[in-house]
């Protein structure tokens, strides 16, 4: 049985035969068409006029919302008691109740999946992007500090650096840094060799200064480890200038022993 509240008119059918018909007609048959034997179904307009008298209240199951043709839904409410009525879910709500978990497990499924599928593209691409943490043998040497007051002689700074530069080149499995890629770090300004060493990828950064009066030259050297800012090795070498190679030799296999 299905109860709704609602317009009803008589018509005339085709056949000439008097007939009802109206929106309580139609809403009622839907509710019907979602009860199994001895349901007793009510529309929730129809449900909510009964709730009016607290009488009814007992009597009164809401069952939700049920699919009947073309795609509608109506909310229905079962009427039932020890005498009348049919106290069990109807097999039509229980059969769409049923499809609705399954589509829920199914979304959550599919959800899961991308989720996975989004993590792994993730944790692949960090993987890939991490930045790899420095060689124990890496260095860039960076430009040498001129102090002479000759501002002419910043070329055999420059020499210096780079005859370090190509000695250390020669060691074995020794990531040196090219002199491209240091000079924008020239003396002058304040440096942050930690920053600098994370820009470049190396491990170790080696600073210095030449200075030169008359015949005479010195050079400091100084080996720092940029992760932790100690200092591996520091010299100062005060030389003839004719010793000028055999200084900047000894300085590289310095540095390349430590």
């Amino acid at each position: 049985m299905g109860i709704h509240s609602g317009p009803v008119s008589g018509v005339t059918d085709v056949n000439d035969r008097s007939n009802i018909a109206g929106a309580g007609i139609n809403v009622a048959q839907r509710v019907m068409d979602c009860g199994d034997a001895g349901h007793i179904l009510l529309s929730k307009r129809a449900a909510d006029d009964l709730a009016q008298d607290t009488w009814w209240h007992p009597q009164l199951h809401d069952l939700g919302e049920c699919e009947v043709k073309h795609g509608v839904k109506v909310q229905v409410v079962s009427l039932w008691n020890d005498m009348v009525g049919n106290s069990q879910t109807p097999s039509k709500l229980r059969a769409q109740k049923k499809r609705s978990r399954r589509r829920q497990w199914a979304l959550l499924g599919s959800a899961a999946i991308l989720l996975g599928v989004a993590m792994g593209s993730f944790l692949l691409w960090h993987s890939a992007h991490k930045p790899a943490l420095p060689s124990q043998r890496s260095v860039a040497v960076l430009p040498f500090e001129n102090l002479s007051e000759d501002k002419e002689n910043a070329y055999f700074a420059g020499g210096v650096q780079d005859e370090i530069l190509n000695n250390l080149a020669k060691v074995a499995d020794m990531k040196v840094i090219s002199r491209t890629s240091v000079m924008k770090y020239k003396s002058g300004s304040e440096r942050n060799l930690r920053e600098i060493a994370k820009t470049l990828g190396v491990s170790h950064v080696v600073e210095g200064s030449v200075q030169r009066a008359g015949g005479r030259i010195r050079v400091v050297a100084q080996l720092i480890d940029a992760r932790n800012d100690a200092h591996v090795w520091a010299e100062h070498y005060d030389r003839d200038f004719a010793d000028i190679f055999a200084i900047q030799s000894e300085i590289a296999q310095r540095i390349a022993d430590h």
